[in-house]
């Protein structure tokens, strides 16, 4: 048998103009051959079955197909519909992973018209150890898909394909509530004076036998973890009762059943609890699939399942109270003893014992097909289903976290461990070509660490950059929104901070991030203006890498200079003039006492001139400092606001 990594599969974009490097498993020592676009590659696969083609540079088109085969044997692994464009991975925690479907349904349903934007979502895990593989596959907007892109992704990739003419894919690959330094790999962060004794420390301490104690469904000891399971275990759930009431077999009358169009989650359909809930689907089988072997796919199911084809089980995933499946996609083969033509019924016990539940998709994940074969040439399994409740055991909430000793909740929640998103999310997608990054994180990191945020982020891009062997790609980073109640000015703000830090490794490292103080919510670390962010981030990678005239961002500071009574500020970037919003000034400077006041700019030819009153001579500025300021925001000619800044003054 061989096959491609999770990463390659039918409607995959491939990096245009550079080598493509392909890979995927098979037998151990075997030589394989695999083709693309009229190009042959011979390889052996290794002792322990992995093997890793490269193929010459191309220009954009498509559709192609991708094919791997065994000499001699014949077996093979086909994919089609594989473009060759622009591929950009898009990565950072909840901004990021903010769909389309969260941001607003209209957008969603606009989304689902665009033809040239492709996306993976990475699924979740936090493994210790880390992972090679995932279950996932490459979506086009269409078919209700869109609703579940990231949203900022999405207008990024389009933007971009419009302006370029080819298609783009964006490997999307983020986690909501995570701090960086579980992106960064555990050798650059040993190399991180600020981080080193950390991991040591953790390494010293997560292995013990005590904090494994019970542990079978998770990966490192969690009180919280611990809770949940105690609750569950409380309500109790029989044990597929539902099979004992024949609905799984096809001669079952479900006829009095409700109906749901899936892909979907339970909970918004009306079905607000957690618990077992059944769905069937009626299907026609050619007459030509009769004894052959089928794959059987469902996509992801939130969280169990157990999945039947006219009554005899095919396939199963999950069990006790394992949190570490529920987007995970479902492919089951059916045996093909058990394929005749004419009518088949396939029935999907769904178990969902937290937060949501259902057959979640996506909806390309979802068909019937003869195993070996293209997907589109199988029967669609998306739209209506039949549905009933097996067991309700009502709304279960996560318990609240235990008290952890401040500074040490890295060790105890996974996805916050160091390294444990790079190992299982970023690592399996390595070395796939790709053109650059995209990086919406750094709420999580208010919280915490936020005065070693640049040099951490300094770290993990260049990291990033030497595990993908393509020299230095871009890394275009959000810089964060305003959050919090609006201020002209606060001295303590963690948020400014931040901003500081990411405008730090962007300049340390070649790179620009995208300024959105002005697109925040204050009462929400949601915002929905994704569309304006997605825009800007475009226009970074338009003028930086695709060479097209544009003003890439906002007025960015060269110096500041004290001119007698007053400070003179000289920006470039200013795109035929600055001017401001309304409201009160956002800039501040302090003098020998170190105290920050705030001053009324003046614009003077391109510049700003700052009086000056305070106390000895001026030593520093600043600007937009509060974690939401509220006030004239800077601008240039195009519109684009000035980042959040300090700067000494000479």
């Amino acid at each position: 048998m061989i096959k491609f990594a999770s990463v390659f599969s039918d409607y995959a974009v491939l990096q245009r103009r550079m080598p493509i490097p392909v890979w995927g498993t098979a037998e151990p020592r075997r030589l394989g051959e695999v083709r693309f676009r009229g190009e042959s590659r011979r390889v052996l696969s290794t002792p322990d079955g992995r093997f890793l083609v490269r193929f010459s540079p191309c220009e954009a088109g498509g559709p192609f197909v991708l094919e791997a085969e065994l000499i001699g044997s014949g077996e093979r692994c086909v994919l089609r519909e594989i473009m060759v464009g622009e591929v950009w991975l898009a990565s950072g925690q909840s901004n990021m992973e903010m769909a389309l479907g969260a941001v607003s349904a209209a957008e969603a349903l606009e989304a689902e018209k665009t033809e040239n934007v492709r996306m993976l979502n990475v699924p979740h895990c936090a493994r210790t150890g880390g992972r090679a593989e995932f279950h996932a596959r490459w979506m086009r907007p269409g078919h209700g898909n869109g609703r579940v892109f990231s949203a900022a992704a999405f207008y990024f990739a389009r933007e971009v394909a419009q302006a370029t003419g080819v298609t783009v894919g964006i490997v999307h690959s983020s986690w909501g509530g995570t701090d960086a330094m579980a992106w960064c790999s555990r050798e650059a962060l040993v190399q991180n004076p600020d981080f080193r004794d950390m991991v040591l420390e953790l390494e010293a301490e997560m292995f013990h036998p005590e904090r494994w104690s019970g542990a079978c469904d998770r990966d490192i000891y969690s009180p919280q973890y611990d809770k949940l399971v105690e609750i569950v275990q409380a309500i109790g759930c029989p044990e597929n009762d539902g099979v004992g009431r024949g609905w799984a077999d096809p001669c079952f009358d479900d006829s009095g059943w409700k109906r749901m169009m899936l892909p979907n989650r339970w909970n918004q359909m009306g079905e607000d609890y957690n618990g077992v809930l059944w769905f069937r689907r009626e299907v026609e089988i050619p007459a030509e699939w009769a004894g052959r072997p089928l794959t059987l796919a469902i996509g992801a199911v939130d969280k169990h399942d157990i999945t039947y084809f006219n009554g005899v089980q095919v396939g199963a995933t999950g069990s006790g109270v394992d949190t570490n499946v529920w987007n995970e996609l479902r492919e089951y083969r059916i045996a093909p003893e058990l394929v005749q033509g004419g009518r088949a019924v396939i029935a999907v016990r769904a178990y969902s014992f937290l937060f949501d539940g259902g057959l979640i998709g996506p909806a390309d994940a979802m068909r019937l097909y003869p195993e070996g074969e293209a997907t589109e040439t199988g029967i669609e399994l998306c739209g209506q289903w039949r549905y009933a409740t097996e067991f309700n055991m009502g709304r279960v909430t996560l318990p609240a976290t235990s008290a952890v000793e401040p500074g040490r909740e890295e060790l105890y929640g996974t996805c916050n461990m160091p390294h444990v998103l790079y190992d299982n999310m970023i690592a399996p997608l390595i070395p796939y070509a790709v053109r650059g990054v995209i990086w919406y994180q750094g709420e999580h990191n208010t919280l915490r660490r936020n005065r070693a945020y640049g040099g951490l982020m300094q770290s993990l891009i260049e990291d990033w950059r030497r595990a993908w062997g393509q020299g230095k790609f871009p890394f275009y980073q959000v810089q964060l929104p305003g959050f919090h109640a609006g201020m002209p000015y606060e001295e303590a703000s963690s948020w400014a901070r931040l901003r500081l830090g990411q405008q730090a490794a962007a300049e340390a490292t070649g790179n620009d991030f995208a300024v959105t103080l002005d697109l925040g919510d204050p009462d929400d670390i949601h915002p929905k203006r994704k569309r304006e962010v997605g825009e800007r981030l475009a226009r970074l990678a338009l003028r930086r890498d695709y060479g097209m005239e544009l003003v890439e961002n906002g007025p960015f500071p060269l110096d500041a200079v004290f001119e007698g009574d007053a400070v003179r500020l000289r920006f470039r970037r200013c795109a035929e003039g600055l001017c401001f919003d309304p409201g009160p000034s956002l800039f501040a400077i302090a003098g020998a006492d170190g105290v920050f006041r705030t001053v009324e700019p003046e614009i003077a030819e391109g510049s700003l001139l700052l009086p000056y009153t305070g106390v000895g001579r001026p030593r520093r500025i600043r600007y937009a400092w509060a974690d939401n300021p509220q006030g004239a925001l800077l601008r240039n000619g195009a519109g684009l606001p000035a980042p959040t800044f300090e700067l000494e003054i000479l």
